[in-house]
């Protein structure tokens, strides 16, 4: 898959299947479907949602798997996250955060408001 960032064109190389991509810039975002050849899109305004993932002594995860409905995004070396939210906001997001091939964690879910997850630490316990 190859993005030509001077056109805006969107080119997929693989023919052996379905593929889609999410192509993002400061504040923009758009998705391209599993049509075959090339695609043509636009960019359009987006909102920032950031959050931080930490344990339960107040250490940040990093590498932790955050999932808000079924977009999913991976926190940096201090547990923090962020990506760009394009349309209408939903009322209520499910959450999952988890460390992948990590038994020192526990699993998080529960269900809140962007600005929830922007307010207060997404809080993974740790297993005793």
């Amino acid at each position: 898959m190859r993005v030509d960032r001077g056109s805006g064109w969107l080119r997929t190389t693989t023919s052996s299947c379905q593929r889609s991509a999410v192509v993002s810039a400061a504040g923009f975002q758009t998705e391209a479907g599993p049509e075959s050849g090339s695609e043509q899109f636009d960019l359009k305004s987006g909102r920032k949602v950031q959050g931080r993932v930490v344990d339960d002594t107040g250490q940040p995860v990093s590498g932790a798997c955050v999932v808000l409905n079924l977009w999913h995004v991976h926190t940096d070396g201090d547990g923090n996250f962020d990506w760009s939210l394009e349309g209408p906001e939903p009322e209520n997001v499910e959450i999952r955060a988890y460390k992948r091939y990590d038994g020192r964690y526990q699993e998080f879910k529960g269900t809140e408001t962007f600005s929830q997850i922007e307010r207060q630490l997404i809080t993974i316990p740790r297993n005793r």
